[in-house]
């Protein structure tokens, strides 16, 4: 019913909107994968492994959402945030 109401009502064009949210889900997975490894493989009781965990997840994380995720315009803004906190520490 949601969906209705968003097409009709608000003129949102919910296969579109849906199908972005696949492709967001679809970025997820490789991250998922990574982190229920490092979760069964790995003892995290020690702060270095649990660390070095935590970076790993965060580069997946990260290039899986830079590389299937974000569209054009995401990647471009996200270029411009980095852009500045380059600017900054010259």
């Amino acid at each position: 019913m949601i969906n209705i109401y968003m097409h009709r009502q608000c003129n949102i064009d919910v296969i579109v909107f849906w199908k972005n949210i696949l492709r967001i889900m679809i970025g997820w997975i490789p991250a998922l994968l990574v982190g229920v490894f490092i979760n069964c493989a790995f003892d995290l009781t020690n702060i270095y492994v649990f660390a070095a965990g935590v970076i790993i997840y965060s580069l997946v994380y990260c290039m899986s959402m830079w590389l299937i995720s974000m569209n054009g315009k995401e990647k471009d803004i996200v270029k411009s945030i980095l852009h500045v906190f380059k600017k900054e520490r010259i």
